[in-house]
């Protein structure tokens, strides 16, 4: 197992939404970084769903993060759906 999946595993077990988004967002773009953009879109598309999920989070600037992302992986549809 790699580094970065280890770490997307370790932040799926952070208690609340909003680091654990947070964290997610920085693996996705250590993930773009690193060449690995299919692994970087569902990590990204997986801190989105968890932030829909959430009802006891500031959405927007986790849904900032997201679609700056998204943007960043010029996914430009999925930046232009994150609400």
């Amino acid at each position: 197992m790699g580094l970065l999946e280890e770490a997307t595993k370790t932040a799926a077990e952070i208690e609340f939404p909003e680091p654990r988004i947070s964290a997610l967002v920085a693996i996705a773009s250590l993930n773009k970084r690193f060449g690995q953009e299919d692994q970087a879109f569902e990590v990204l598309t997986g801190a989105h769903r968890l932030c829909n999920e959430s009802e006891d989070l500031a959405k927007d600037p986790a849904l900032a993060q997201i679609a700056v992302g998204f943007a960043e992986l010029k996914r430009y549809d999925q930046a232009d759906r994150v609400y």
